[in-house]
Protein backbone atom coordinates (compact mmCIF):
# COMPACT_ATOMS: atom_id res chain seq x y z
CA UNK A 1 0.00 0.00 0.00
CA UNK A 2 1.29 3.46 -0.85
CA UNK A 3 2.45 5.58 2.06
CA UNK A 4 0.13 8.32 3.27
CA UNK A 5 1.15 11.82 4.20
CA UNK A 6 -0.78 14.63 5.82
CA UNK A 7 -1.67 17.59 3.62
CA UNK A 8 -0.09 20.89 4.54
CA UNK A 9 -1.61 24.33 4.42
CA UNK A 10 0.38 27.38 3.43
CA UNK A 11 1.76 29.43 6.28
CA UNK A 12 0.69 32.15 6.43
CA UNK A 13 -2.72 31.04 5.16
CA UNK A 14 -3.41 31.93 1.52
CA UNK A 15 -6.94 32.86 0.47
CA UNK A 16 -7.57 32.26 -3.25
CA UNK A 17 -10.51 32.18 -5.60
CA UNK A 18 -12.73 29.11 -5.53
CA UNK A 19 -13.76 27.58 -8.81
CA UNK A 20 -12.86 24.96 -11.36
CA UNK A 21 -9.79 24.21 -13.40
CA UNK A 22 -6.75 24.88 -11.21
CA UNK A 23 -3.36 24.51 -12.90
CA UNK A 24 0.18 24.06 -11.57
CA UNK A 25 3.13 24.76 -13.85
CA UNK A 26 6.38 26.69 -13.98
CA UNK A 27 6.56 27.01 -10.20
CA UNK A 28 3.10 28.60 -9.87
CA UNK A 29 -0.43 27.54 -8.91
CA UNK A 30 -3.27 29.18 -10.90
CA UNK A 31 -6.95 29.40 -9.99
CA UNK A 32 -9.95 30.99 -11.69
CA UNK A 33 -13.25 31.51 -9.96
CA UNK A 34 -15.01 33.61 -7.35
CA UNK A 35 -13.12 35.65 -4.80
CA UNK A 36 -14.59 37.81 -2.05
CA UNK A 37 -14.82 38.18 1.68
CA UNK A 38 -18.23 38.71 3.28
CA UNK A 39 -19.87 41.19 3.49
CA UNK A 40 -17.96 42.62 0.50
CA UNK A 41 -19.09 41.64 -3.02
CA UNK A 42 -17.45 38.72 -4.80
CA UNK A 43 -15.55 39.00 -8.09
CA UNK A 44 -14.68 36.66 -10.98
CA UNK A 45 -10.88 36.59 -10.89
CA UNK A 46 -7.83 34.74 -12.20
CA UNK A 47 -5.11 34.43 -9.56
CA UNK A 48 -1.72 32.81 -9.09
CA UNK A 49 0.74 32.11 -6.30
CA UNK A 50 4.19 30.52 -6.22
CA UNK A 51 4.10 26.83 -5.34
CA UNK A 52 5.77 27.53 -1.98
CA UNK A 53 3.39 30.40 -1.23
CA UNK A 54 6.13 32.96 -0.59
CA UNK A 55 5.00 35.37 -3.31
CA UNK A 56 1.52 35.90 -1.93
CA UNK A 57 -1.53 35.78 -4.19
CA UNK A 58 -1.44 37.91 -7.35
CA UNK A 59 -4.53 38.84 -9.35
CA UNK A 60 -3.91 38.39 -13.08
CA UNK A 61 -7.40 39.47 -14.18
CA UNK A 62 -10.72 40.59 -12.69
CA UNK A 63 -13.69 40.22 -15.01
CA UNK A 64 -16.06 41.97 -12.60
CA UNK A 65 -18.78 41.21 -10.09
CA UNK A 66 -19.49 37.48 -9.74
CA UNK A 67 -23.21 38.23 -9.91
CA UNK A 68 -22.64 39.29 -13.55
CA UNK A 69 -19.47 37.48 -14.71
CA UNK A 70 -17.80 34.09 -14.31
CA UNK A 71 -14.37 32.61 -14.99
CA UNK A 72 -13.78 28.89 -15.12
CA UNK A 73 -11.43 26.22 -16.43
CA UNK A 74 -9.82 24.04 -17.22
CA UNK A 75 -7.05 26.63 -17.34
CA UNK A 76 -4.43 26.35 -20.08
CA UNK A 77 -1.09 27.92 -19.13
CA UNK A 78 1.46 28.40 -21.93
CA UNK A 79 4.85 30.09 -22.02
CA UNK A 80 3.33 33.51 -22.62
CA UNK A 81 -0.32 33.47 -21.52
CA UNK A 82 -3.12 31.85 -19.55
CA UNK A 83 -6.32 30.88 -21.34
CA UNK A 84 -9.46 30.94 -19.23
CA UNK A 85 -13.15 30.59 -20.06
CA UNK A 86 -15.21 33.68 -19.33
CA UNK A 87 -18.94 34.29 -19.24
CA UNK A 88 -21.25 37.27 -19.09
CA UNK A 89 -24.09 35.73 -17.11
CA UNK A 90 -26.65 38.44 -17.82
CA UNK A 91 -26.28 38.32 -21.59
CA UNK A 92 -25.69 34.52 -21.71
CA UNK A 93 -22.38 34.97 -23.60
CA UNK A 94 -19.35 32.71 -23.15
CA UNK A 95 -15.93 33.08 -24.74
CA UNK A 96 -12.21 32.57 -24.42
CA UNK A 97 -10.00 35.06 -22.60
CA UNK A 98 -6.22 35.26 -23.02
CA UNK A 99 -4.25 36.83 -20.16
CA UNK A 100 -0.56 37.68 -20.79
CA UNK A 101 2.16 36.44 -18.47
CA UNK A 102 3.90 37.20 -16.22
CA UNK A 103 1.65 39.86 -14.71
CA UNK A 104 -1.67 39.56 -16.54
CA UNK A 105 -3.82 42.68 -16.61
CA UNK A 106 -3.87 43.14 -12.85
CA UNK A 107 -7.23 44.03 -11.35
CA UNK A 108 -8.64 44.89 -14.80
CA UNK A 109 -11.04 43.01 -17.07
CA UNK A 110 -9.47 41.45 -20.18
CA UNK A 111 -11.56 41.32 -23.38
CA UNK A 112 -12.83 38.13 -24.96
CA UNK A 113 -10.63 36.87 -27.79
CA UNK A 114 -12.10 38.00 -31.10
CA UNK A 115 -14.38 35.46 -32.74
CA UNK A 116 -14.68 33.12 -29.74
CA UNK A 117 -17.88 34.37 -28.12
CA UNK A 118 -21.21 32.60 -28.45
CA UNK A 119 -24.31 31.79 -26.47
CA UNK A 120 -23.38 29.96 -23.28
CA UNK A 121 -25.86 27.25 -24.29
CA UNK A 122 -23.67 26.45 -27.35
CA UNK A 123 -20.30 26.31 -25.60
CA UNK A 124 -18.52 22.94 -25.71
CA UNK A 125 -14.78 23.22 -24.98
CA UNK A 126 -11.52 24.99 -25.80
CA UNK A 127 -7.76 24.53 -25.74
CA UNK A 128 -4.85 26.68 -26.86
CA UNK A 129 -1.11 27.25 -26.88
CA UNK A 130 1.27 30.02 -27.94
CA UNK A 131 0.43 29.56 -31.64
CA UNK A 132 -3.27 28.67 -31.94
CA UNK A 133 -6.61 28.28 -30.19
CA UNK A 134 -9.10 25.47 -30.74
CA UNK A 135 -12.78 25.46 -29.82
CA UNK A 136 -16.17 24.29 -31.05
CA UNK A 137 -18.30 26.78 -32.98
CA UNK A 138 -22.10 27.06 -32.86
CA UNK A 139 -22.33 24.50 -35.68
CA UNK A 140 -20.64 21.96 -33.35
CA UNK A 141 -17.41 21.82 -35.36
CA UNK A 142 -13.87 21.96 -33.98
CA UNK A 143 -12.30 25.10 -35.38
CA UNK A 144 -8.94 26.85 -35.03
CA UNK A 145 -7.61 30.40 -35.17
CA UNK A 146 -4.28 32.08 -34.32
CA UNK A 147 -3.67 32.57 -30.60
CA UNK A 148 -4.48 36.28 -31.01
CA UNK A 149 -8.09 35.44 -31.91
CA UNK A 150 -10.20 34.94 -35.01
CA UNK A 151 -9.88 37.91 -37.36
CA UNK A 152 -11.75 36.06 -40.10
CA UNK A 153 -13.67 32.81 -40.42
CA UNK A 154 -12.11 30.09 -38.24
CA UNK A 155 -10.64 27.07 -40.00
CA UNK A 156 -12.94 24.04 -39.59
CA UNK A 157 -11.06 20.94 -38.44
CA UNK A 158 -13.62 18.26 -37.54
CA UNK A 159 -17.12 17.44 -36.33
CA UNK A 160 -17.74 18.05 -32.62
CA UNK A 161 -21.44 17.16 -32.42
CA UNK A 162 -20.89 14.14 -30.15
CA UNK A 163 -17.95 15.57 -28.18
CA UNK A 164 -17.96 15.82 -24.41
CA UNK A 165 -17.20 19.22 -22.89
CA UNK A 166 -13.43 18.77 -22.71
CA UNK A 167 -10.54 19.29 -25.13
CA UNK A 168 -6.77 18.93 -24.65
CA UNK A 169 -3.80 19.18 -26.96
CA UNK A 170 -0.05 19.05 -27.41
CA UNK A 171 2.44 19.94 -30.14
CA UNK A 172 1.15 17.15 -32.37
CA UNK A 173 -2.63 16.95 -32.03
CA UNK A 174 -5.83 17.84 -30.21
CA UNK A 175 -7.74 15.17 -28.28
CA UNK A 176 -11.31 14.79 -27.07
CA UNK A 177 -13.91 12.16 -26.18
CA UNK A 178 -16.96 11.39 -28.33
CA UNK A 179 -20.06 9.64 -27.06
CA UNK A 180 -21.50 6.67 -28.97
CA UNK A 181 -25.28 6.26 -28.87
CA UNK A 182 -27.65 3.44 -29.75
CA UNK A 183 -29.48 4.47 -32.93
CA UNK A 184 -32.74 2.92 -31.70
CA UNK A 185 -32.91 4.07 -28.09
CA UNK A 186 -30.64 7.11 -28.18
CA UNK A 187 -28.93 5.89 -25.01
CA UNK A 188 -25.17 6.32 -24.66
CA UNK A 189 -23.47 2.96 -25.17
CA UNK A 190 -19.80 3.96 -25.10
CA UNK A 191 -17.10 6.53 -25.56
CA UNK A 192 -14.25 6.97 -28.02
CA UNK A 193 -11.02 8.91 -27.56
CA UNK A 194 -10.47 11.02 -30.67
CA UNK A 195 -7.23 12.48 -32.03
CA UNK A 196 -6.75 15.05 -34.78
CA UNK A 197 -3.35 16.19 -36.05
CA UNK A 198 -2.71 19.93 -35.83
Amino acid sequence: MASQTSPQSFSPVLNMATGTGPAATGGYLYMAGVYGVNPNPSYAVLQRVTEDGTSGVSTLANLGLAAQYALSGPLVVTGTRVYVLGANIGSNITGLISVPLPNGVGNSAPPFLAGTTMSSNNWIATWGDDTAIYFANTAEQWVTCPSSGCTGTPTVMSDASTALHYLVGDDQAIYWINTRSDSTTGFTVGFSVMKLAR
